[in-house]
Formats: structure tokens, sequence, C-alpha cells
């Protein structure tokens, strides 16, 4: 069995509130609790214990000590040590990765492992003699140890997954059923008690890969009616001291339930509850804004307001203490105007800062690093010379750089490049957005839903819900370290489509009020649904009849879809005789165009993660409108993607509504039973198309284009299961940097050199933000490629320059983020040319060319929700590589022109295994706490 975590152990360390803590710990039942661990699973799976159990069990035992001395300081003591908070954490996150980083945990292991959490709550407070409520709320505060949507940490290969979920859920039913009517002689208490694990239990266990109830047979936990659980005298006045502050407790978990509930709570509703907010405690007004400010509206883009509270819950005891809290929670909104009129979602968006012009001097000195680590010294000589000459005083450089900063300081501009980037990088791109500017995301498998009517059902309800928000400005704003982040994209998602045009397409967007319908897509043929009929809108049952009525009615038509995916002159071209050719062809195109978003109910049944990239991608062309920004694809078996347009809005906008689509599905945020299904509800309309012989033409020639350019693509979904974020962090290191220097050592590994490589950047903390290019290629991650490979390097020597990688990427990222980054300064210099100007050295320089010709195309995303995600690469010889970064592994999208999509998929296994070895000498051999 692999060996776990070193946990911590308390006796003889300094503990500043003894007097008040649970009792010492002691060891002297450790033989009964190994012997009754090794009886109950050699009843329950006939498998013997363990010879390290009882190394296990003294850790979980420490572990739980822990949990239960921190909870107490917590709420005697709030000003917890930084350093004890962080041990807390390191604790916490020591259990999502108990294996060790290159044993994946076998199914006996696993519930080997879940066994000790069947015990860990009850044979230790027998030792302990600590009250079952002191420990039951210690088991209710593993908040580190769950996703921010309530699911445990680990994905597909965590060890609480399956069986050790299962065995988890059965130790909640026997503290609630069996344990707590035992052993708590105070009924009110004990009612408290079961609420609150009644409260765990569904938010973690209903709804959980197809997991219902708790399931558990009483009888095989008879074992114990024979544990005593009279707690001492010390514990029984701790228990009566947490009573003491019980009431405190409960109203700052009141006050956080209100919020999570309301997202709009205001100050005349919290006026209005005066059983939860009494008056004394609310006297600042100041107070009462901010926190009605802190939405729950999205527990992923809005302040975690819980966590927050329950880290300090004393904040409710005194008006000093409020002011206080309130103060930190928006603390760093401060300088941030709201202005109210615009609604939640765009209050702070005339308050964001504008996006910087850097200065000549720090592009130059980034671009000359930049370059240094791609040519040869002659090469780079050649490139200093002719930046050295751009930045002159005298420069053209110079007059440049006033031009662009007073476009800058211009108030018809509120971002200096947004329009620029917008038509160049997108809507004056000829070649089709399917498949090289389109991206997917592959969604985790509704076990509950597998029927395509019910999944498709519940995806639509839930973009209403997003789809409302957005439309009715309520959408709380996302925030990047407590500062708000520009959302002007989200007005781009839904009754939007873009229009091909020559010499650019063009975006258009329709008024929602009008154009209530949803798109829907199957067998190529088109239908306008009606999400509000009468004034009401469709619940999730009418929808079910509503999918249901177009699967009963559709029958194969020729795939008019097809023609978005070609180029985009050919698409414009083609529109034109399909409008020509039937005066209500054009009427067809308004209907599909300005549909809130789009459901394409597919006729496949893809089962591998490749299998669902591929269909969510591009599938075969047909039964889609490339032209949409939200395409929700549902397959026969039940299995569901995404499919977004890019031009106006980058990643963020379609991840944020995919992810709160899936969150609400999976926790049951939403009303998915109504049983309600009105009679009078309207079949959905045809959207018909009248084609002439040259439309049928032109359909068969988009076609074969689009065959002939998915053809020339490779595509391979690599999971790499050594190890995640949770081990990349031990290493201290950020995990997006990790892996970004894992990328570039198997590009080397694969090439024998590194070459220019794209990450992008948000920066969405300015005005219309966007993105902007970090460069991952620099000096030193090609030191530290060129020793991973060369067979005289240490590894000593290997891991100081991998550090000085990392260090090096997260400051070019960093920098990028914050609008100074090489790549758009440049562009929009060069922008500011004027007819008849010459061209400046510095971009007639091959190596401006070259170091922007990007063979590596990177992006991360990292979601609960997701099995996959990606899109193309850029160039013909070169990788389109997307990455999630989960708790244990690391997943990889991997897209080539036939460059060898497996050779690299090795490489990327192979790389991440020898800089887990070069590492694991800095967590190694520590001395025990």
């Amino acid at each position: 069995m692999p060996a776990f975590p070193e946990m911590p152990v308390l006796q003889g360390r300094e503990d500043p509130i003894a007097p008040l803590g649970p009792p010492s710990y002691t060891t002297g039942d450790q033989d009964k609790l190994l012997a009754r661990l090794s009886s109950t699973m050699a009843k329950e799976r006939s498998v013997p214990a363990s010879a390290d159990a009882a190394a296990e069990v003294e850790r979980l035992r420490n572990f739980l000590l822990f949990c239960i001395c921190i909870d107490h300081r917590c709420k005697h003591n709030p000003a917890l040590s930084a350093t004890d908070k962080q041990h807390f954490i390191e604790m916490s996150q020591a259990l999502d990765i108990l294996p060790s980083s290159n044993t994946k945990m076998s199914y006996l292991d696993r519930e080997e492992m879940a066994a000790y959490f069947c015990f860990f709550l009850h044979e230790p407070c027998a030792a302990l003699n600590v009250s079952v409520e002191c420990a039951a709320y210690a088991v209710s505060r593993f908040a580190k140890h769950q996703s921010i949507f309530g699911l445990f940490k680990g994905s597909n290969h965590g060890v609480l997954h399956s069986q050790g979920l299962q065995a988890l859920a059965q130790k909640l039913w026997v503290d609630r059923n069996i344990l707590l009517p035992r052993v708590c002689p105070n009924a009110a208490m004990a009612a408290r008690i079961q609420v609150q694990i009644s409260t765990f239990a569904r938010l973690h266990f209903d709804r959980i890969d197809g997991g219902t109830e708790m399931l558990i047979e009483a009888r095989d936990f008879a074992h114990i009616s024979s544990t005593d659980y009279a707690p001492s005298e010390r514990g029984t006045a701790y228990d009566r001291d947490r009573q003491a502050t019980l009431t405190i407790v409960e109203r700052g978990q009141a006050t956080s339930s209100i919020i999570r509930q309301q997202a709009r709570v205001r100050l005349g509703s919290l006026q209005r509850r005066p059983d939860v907010f009494p008056a004394s405690k609310l006297k600042s007004q100041q107070f009462q804004q901010q926190l009605g400010r802190a939405h729950w509206n999205d527990r992923k883009y809005t302040l975690d307001v819980e966590d927050t509270l329950s880290s300090d819950r004393d904040y409710v005891q005194d008006d000093a203490a409020a002011e206080a809290q309130a103060k930190w929670i928006t603390g760093r909104r401060a300088g941030y105007k709201e202005d109210a009129s615009k609604g939640a979602m765009l209050r702070f968006e005339d308050s964001l800062p504008r996006l910087p012009v850097p200065t000549l001097e720090e592009t130059a000195k980034r671009y000359l690093k930049s370059v240094h680590a791609l040519t040869s010294d002659t090469e780079y000589q050649r490139t200093k010379k002719a930046v050295d000459e751009f930045i002159s005083p005298n420069g053209v450089g110079a007059t440049l750089q006033r031009r662009l900063q007073a476009r800058r300081e211009d108030p018809k501009h509120k971002n200096w490049i947004y329009e620029w980037w917008n038509d160049t990088a997108y809507l004056t791109y000829r070649d089709p957005v399917v498949p090289y500017v389109s991206y997917f995301y592959s969604h985790r498998d509704d076990r509950k839903r597998r029927d395509p009517v019910k999944r498709a059902a519940a995806i639509s309800t839930a973009v209403l819900d997003f789809a409302k928000q957005v439309n009715e400005g309520t959408l709380e704003p996302e925030l990047m370290r407590k500062m708000p982040m520009a959302m002007e994209q989200c007005q781009w998602l839904f009754n939007c489509c873009r229009l091909p045009l020559k010499p650019a397409d063009a975006p258009i967007k329709y008024d929602y009020a009008k154009h209530e319908h949803i798109l829907v897509i199957r067998k190529n043929s088109f239908y306008k649904l009606p999400y509000v009929v009468n004034g009401k809108q469709l619940n999730t049952t009418e929808l079910e009849e509503q999918f249901r009525r177009i699967y009963k009615a559709a029958e194969k038509g020729p795939a008019v879809g097809t023609m978005t995916a070609e180029n985009r002159d050919t698409w414009t071209d083609m529109r034109e005789r399909l409008i020509s050719s039937n005066p209500s062809n054009e009427a067809a195109l308004e209907a599909i165009q300005a549909a809130s978003f789009v459901v394409c109910l597919d006729d496949a049944a893809p089962v591998t993660l490749t299998e669902r990239a591929h269909q969510y991608w591009h599938g075969d062309g047909s039964n889609r409108w490339f032209d949409k920004p939200l395409q929700f694809i549902i397959n026969e078996n039940g299995t569901s993607g995404f499919m977004g347009e890019h031009s106006m809005m980058d990643g963020t906008p379609t991840h944020r509504l995919n992810d709160y689509v899936n969150m609400v599905i999976f926790n049951n945020k939403l009303d998915f039973d109504n049983p309600e299904l009105r009679s009078e509800l309207p079949p959905p309309t045809p959207i018909r198309f009248h084609l002439s012989k040259e439309n049928v033409a032109d359909i068969a020639t988009a076609t074969a284009f689009h065959t002939k350019q998915i053809a020339q693509h490779e595509l391979r979904v690599e999971a790499y299961q050594g190890y995640g974020k949770g081990m990349m962090k031990k290493f201290k290191c950020s995990p997006d940097a990790y892996v970004q220097m894992i990328i570039q050592l198997a590009y080397y590994k694969f090439y024998g050199k590194n070459r220019p490589t794209y990450e992008s950047a948000a920066t969405r903390k300015f005005q219309q933000g966007r993105t902007e290019t970090c460069r991952s290629v620099s000096d030193e991650s090609v030191a530290f490629c060129t020793a991973m490979q060369s067979p005289s390097a240490s590894p000593e020597e290997c891991r100081g320059k991998f550090l000085k990688a990392v260090a090096a990427h997260v400051e070019y990222i960093s920098a990028a983020g914050d609008g100074k980054g090489v790549d758009r300064h440049l562009f929009g210099l060069k922008k500011l040319l004027k007819e008849g100007e010459e061209l400046p050295e510095i971009f007639k320089d091959p190596n401006y060319a070259y170091s922007s010709t990007w063979f590596i195309s990177s992006s991360q995303l990292s979601s609960e929700y997701y099995n996959g995600y990606g899109w193309s690469q850029v160039v013909d010889d070169g990788w389109g590589i997307a990455y999630m970064i989960n708790e244990n592994s690391v997943q990889f999208n991997i897209v080539s022109k036939h460059l060898g999509c497996e050779r690299m998929a090795f490489y990327l296994n192979e790389a991440a295994g020898d800089i887990r070895d070069i590492m694991m000498a800095t967590v190694e051999n520590k001395p025990k706490l």
C-alpha cells in the first residue's frame, strides 16, 4: 500500500491556548482501534489490514486532533497566526494527495483508506474523551478538502471517489442515525448536529457520480454499540464552552446562508430580518451596503463569503468587528466607483483602469530577452541594433509611442487596442472558424440524465437562468484577487451572431426581449423553440416535451449549416446566393442569427475523451451553425459539450457560463423537477430553407472542404495521472508555470530545441480587456531544457535551473496580465504608421516575425465539471496544446497537422515524470511536525 504524507504530531507542540483546548492526545487505545479496523475490513471485504495501518491510523488520529484544536482556536482566538492557518490548509491538502506521487491507489487501497475515514470520527472521539459535537463540527469544516462547488477534489482518481465517497457517506449515516441519539443527552444539540450532518451529506453526496442517497446496513456497524463515549470532565467543560458561543456561530451561519440564497440581498431586506441581523449589529450603513454587495450569485466568480465568515465569525459581536470584516471583504475594491444605473454586472466598468501603454524601454528590454532565448548571437545582435535604433530619442519609435499614448487618452477609445484587435485577430481572418479559431469544452457525464432529451432540457434550463442574469444585468462581476474584471464581453453571449462579409466579418446583436427562442438543430433541420409562452418561461419538464417533439419530427435534411465552416469569403458568397435564391431564406437566417443560443441534438455517441473532443471541436460539419457564439451539443448517449465562436469573446465568459450550467445541474440549485406541463404549448417551429441547385452544390462543396480540413489534423487527449497541482504546490511552484515547463521540455525532447511558444494572459482587469501574449520561452527555460537532456547535469543543477525557469515565466505572465507584454504594444506601434512612412527596421527584422510565430499555442483552464477542452494549432508546423491542471492529474489536449500527437503525448508524460524526479528531493525527508 502506498505511503501517505506525514500528518502532524501535536505532542510537545507549544499551544498558547492549551488551558482551553481539548484533552491531550493519547495512544492508549491505538491497538484496540487497529484491531477493530482489521476485523471490520475482514468482515466487510475480506481484506486484511495493511502492515502500515498502525502508522496511518496514528496520522489520521493526529489530524483529527489538529482539526479540533484549530477549530477551537479559530472560535476563541480570531487572531489565529498565519503559520497555524497555513498548517491547517496544508494538512487538509494532504488528504487530497494521499497516494505517493508515483503510485496510483488500487481498488483495495481506496477501500482501506475509506475504512480509515469511517473510523476517524468515532473511536478517536472515545479515546480522546472529546464530545462528538466538537468532532462533528471539525468534520464539517473540511472546506479546503472540497471544491468551490461542493464536490470533493481528486476528479476520477481521487481517494474519495467511488467506494471512498460511499464509505464516507455511510459514516455520516451512522453519525446521524445511530451514534448521535446515543451520545448526545441534549436533544436540542443532537437535532442541531443532525441538521449539520444532513446538510453536509446533501452538499457532498447527492447527485455525485450518480449517487442519490446514503445507503447503509445498521448491522454492519453493530460494533459501535460497544464503544464508550463518556466525555471526561475536561471534555465536558470544553463542550459547554462551545455551546456558549453557539449563538454567535449560528448567527454567522445564518448570515452566510442568506447571502448564498439571495444573490440580490440589499439593505432593505437586511433590515427586514431583525431575527438574524439585530439592529445593534448593523448600525454601520457602510457595512450594510458592502455586505449586501458580497453576493453568492455564483460561487466561483464572487467573494467566497462563507469562507470569510467561517474564518472569523466573531465579526458579529460588535460594530467595530463588523466594520473591520466588511473592510476586509471589499478592501481590494478601493478606488473602484460603482455606477448602480448600469446594473450589477457593469457597475464597475467605467471605473476600471484603461489598458496602459508600456514605455519603449520596458518593451525593448522584455522583447530582446525573449528573442535572445530563440536566436544565435549574430541574429540577436542584428535584432538589438534594430531595437536600439527604434527606441532612440529621435527614432521612429518615439513618434509612434506619442501617437499611441494619444490614442489611449482619447475618450473615444476605452481600450486603445480593442477595435484593432477584434478586427485584425478575428473579423478580418479569412480561414474557416472551424477548426482554426473556435474552441470546445467537454462536459462531465451526468449519470442521472443519460436520456439526451433530459440532458438537453436541464442544460437549457440552466443556460436560460444564466442568460436572464446577463440580460437583466444582475450577474455579479468576476473578481481576480478581489478586484473586479471587465464584463462587457458578456453582452456578446446571447442573441448574437457573426455575419460573413468582405473584407471583414461583423458581429450582430439582437434584442433578447424580441427574440425569446432557442435554435435547435436535429438531423441538419432547424427549429425555433420559444422558451416563453404566454408570458411564462418553460420549465424543465416542458422543455423536455419540446425536445422530444423535435426528436420525433426531425428528418434528415441538407446540411445547410456546413456552409458556415467554409472560408469566410466563400461563405459570404454562398450566403448571398442562399438569400437571392428565395426571399424566405433571409427570414430563416434571421431566426437563426437572433436565437438566444443553439442546442445541437446529435446522432453520435462518443465514448472516449478523444472521440468527444472530435465531436465538440468540429464533428462532421453538419448539425451546426458555426457563426453562433454558443452551441451546446447533446449526443445520443447523453454526453454533452460546448462549442464557442471566438470573435467577440475570449474563453473566460463562456467558461463561467458552462461552469455555472453544470454547477446548478450537479448540485440541483435550480428547480429541474417541476412536473407542470401546459397543454397549450405550441410545437417548435421548423425553420425551412428553400434551396436552389446552386445552393445544394454549395453545401456539397462546403462539406467536402470541411472534411478535407479536418482530415489534415490529428488530435490526442492525454491524461497524465502521476500527480497534479497538489504536488506542484508542495514543490512551491506555480502550477501553470510548472506545466508550461513540462510543455517546453517535451518539445525539446521532440525537436532538440525550443521554439516560440504562446500562452494567453487575461487583461480583463482593464476596460474592454481581452488578452496579451505570454512568451513562454526564456533564457531560463532553454537552459533548463538543455540541462535536463545533458547526461552530465546533476539533479541539483537541473532543479536550480527549473526553479529559475518557473520564476521567469511567472514574472512574464504577471507583467502581461498587467498590460506590459511585448506583442500588443509592438502591434499598436506598427498600426500607427501612416501611409508613406517607411517600415522601421525592427519590423523588417526576421526575428520579429519568427519570435511571434507560435509553434506552440497553449492555454490552461480548470473546472470540476469538464473532462476536456481545446482548439487548433495556429501554424501548419505547430501545435495546439490545451491543458487542465487537476489536483492529482494534468490533462492535455494535443492538436497538430499530423506531426505526431502520440509521440508528443509520450514526451509530455516523460517530461512530467522527469521534473517530478528532480523536485522530489525538496519534499522528501523533511522532519516531522
